[in-house]
């Protein structure tokens, strides 16, 4: 069975460097355009008073992170930058990507910059955005329509 997949997978990278490209790592890029992108992974989380991004970023200095705010627009940008040895022999296999990358993330309503809090530790930059009050969720109380006061809803 192996060497039906083996058989496979040549022919794919096959199709893939006929149409000029190569496959580095899990990241596909053209012959000839230089480094492969970076992006780093990013989770998103939500609790009930804070929205948390957590970025894999190993490799990239703090110093090369740069976080704004611009209106409801959160954006992360940075630069992992190639470690190269001038004295290194020829590379035989790369999957490490390089270079710069931005990425923007749209917030439900507008946040003021000190709501937003950051920290780099071992290559994992954590931001977290607290919410407004207008964000938060809300439990709404039901009436028990036979004790309370007429509920009818009037739309004008």
């Amino acid at each position: 069975m192996s060497h039906e997949l083996d058989f496979f997978q040549k022919g794919v990278n096959r199709l893939f460097e006929d149409l000029g490209w190569t496959a580095q790592g899990r990241t596909l890029s053209k012959k000839g355009l230089g480094e492969i992108t970076f992006s780093p992974a990013c989770d998103v989380e939500e609790t009930e008073a804070n929205y948390l991004l957590s970025f894999d970023l190993p490799g990239v200095a703090k110093e090369n992170v740069k976080i704004e705010l611009n209106d409801r627009d959160l954006v992360v940008s940075g630069e992992r930058k190639e470690e190269r040895n001038e004295e290194s022999k020829t590379r035989r296999f790369v999957e490490r990507s390089y270079g710069s990358f931005y990425r923007t993330f749209t917030l439900p309503s507008a946040v003021g910059a000190d709501k937003i809090r950051a920290s780099f530790d071992n290559g994992v930059l954590k931001i977290a955005i607290s919410k407004s009050e207008t964000t938060k969720t809300k439990q709404i109380p039901i009436e028990d329509a036979k004790k309370g006061k007429d509920m009818a809803v009037h739309v004008a």
